[in-house]
C-alpha cells in the first residue's frame, strides 16, 4: 500500500491554514482555493498567501510543459513558501523535508539524485526512507510547498500551473539575498522560517560579525562566513529543523534492499545518471 501520499483538504480558513500547515511546515493539497477565478482571468492573491507577509514580497510564476517532461529535484533559492495551482493536465509531484538533504546528494540547491531514473517501487522506497511525500495534482488543485522543501515533478499530460510565492521573514530574506544556496544555508533558513525564532539573533549575529571583520580580503571574508556558517549548521541543524511531518519506517527487507542496491552501485548509477 502506498503510504506517502500528501493529504487533500477542502479550502481552509486562514487560521486553520496557519495553525495546521504553514507554521508546522506541512505539505497539503487544497481543493477549490480559487474556484473558477484562475481560469476566468480574475486571479488575485489568495487570503492564505497574506499570512505574516509583506505583499510587496509576494511573487507569482507560471509553468507549462509537454507530457513526459520533468522538473529536476531542487529547493527554491528565494526561500519563499509556495501555493502552486494546477490549471490543466495532471502533474505528479514529490516533496522532501529539508532534513532529507543528506540522502539527496545536494549541490547548491539541486539534488544529485535523479528521480526520473527510478521506477515506482524505488521511488516509494526513497520516499519512505526520507519521509518524502507525493501527490498527483488535478486541474484546480493547489499544492502548498513549505519554504525550502525539495520538490520534483513529472508531467503526466501536457500541463500548465502557476504559483504564488510568499511568507519570507527578514531572516529568510537575509539568507536568500546574501548567500549562494546550499544545504547548510537551506537548513539554517528553514529553522528560522515563520514567526520570530528565539535563536534567530544567536544564529545570524555571528554571521554578520564574521562578514564585518576589519582587514579581511574579499576571499578571506568569504572563508570567514563559510566557516561560521558551517559551525552554526553543525550546532543547530539538521536535527534543529525537526523531522518531516510524516515519516514511514521501511520494513527490514525494504531497508536491506535499498542499502544493497546503493552499495552495489546499481541504484546510485540510476539515481545520478544524466538523462539519455
Amino acid at each position: 500500500m502506498m503510504l506517502s501520499w500528501i493529504p487533500r483538504i477542502e479550502r481552509p480558513s486562514l487560521d486553520e491554514f496557519e495553525a495546521r500547515y504553514l507554521l508546522r511546515r506541512t505539505p497539503v493539497v487544497i481543493r477549490g482555493l480559487y474556484g473558477g477565478e484562475a481560469i476566468s482571468g480574475t486571479f488575485r492573491v489568495p487570503e492564505l498567501a497574506r499570512a505574516f507577509d509583506r505583499l510587496d514580497d509576494v511573487l507569482s510564476h507560471s509553468f507549462s510543459a509537454r507530457a513526459g517532461s520533468f522538473a529536476h529535484l531542487q529547493f527554491d533559492a528565494d526561500h519563499r513558501n509556495a501555493l502552486q495551482t494546477h490549471v490543466s493536465g495532471r502533474k505528479r509531484v514529490f516533496l522532501f523535508h529539508p532534513s532529507a538533504a543528506r540522502h539527496l546528494l545536494p549541490l547548491c540547491n539541486v539534488a544529485g539524485v535523479c528521480l526520473q531514473h527510478l521506477n515506482d517501487d524505488e521511488r516509494e522506497c526513497l520516499l519512505r526512507r526520507t519521509g518524502g511525500m507525493q501527490a498527483v495534482l488535478q486541474p484546480g488543485e493547489t499544492l502548498f510547498i513549505p519554504a525550502l522543501y525539495w520538490h520534483y515533478a513529472d508531467y503526466l499530460d501536457p500541463g500548465t500551473s502557476f504559483d504564488v510565492r510568499f511568507g519570507r521573514n527578514r531572516y529568510n530574506r537575509f539568507f536568500a539575498t546574501n548567500f549562494m544556496p546550499d544545504y547548510r544555508v537551506q537548513a539554517l533558513s528553514a529553522l528560522l522560517s515563520g514567526p520570530e525564532h528565539p535563536l534567530a539573533e544567536e544564529i545570524v549575529g555571528p554571521i554578520v560579525d564574521a562578514f564585518s571583520k576589519d582587514g579581511l580580503t574579499r576571499s578571506g571574508r568569504y572563508r570567514a562566513v563559510r566557516d561560521i556558517t558551517r559551525k552554526l549548521w553543525e550546532r543547530y541543524t539538521p536535527d534543529g529543523i525537526g523531522e518531516p511531518p510524516y515519516r514511514f519506517d521501511l520494513t527490514l527487507q525494504e531497508d536491506q534492499m535499498f542499502e544493497s542496491s546503493w552499495q552495489s552501485g546499481d541504484l546510485y548509477e540510476r539515481l545520478t545518471a544524466p538523462r539519455a
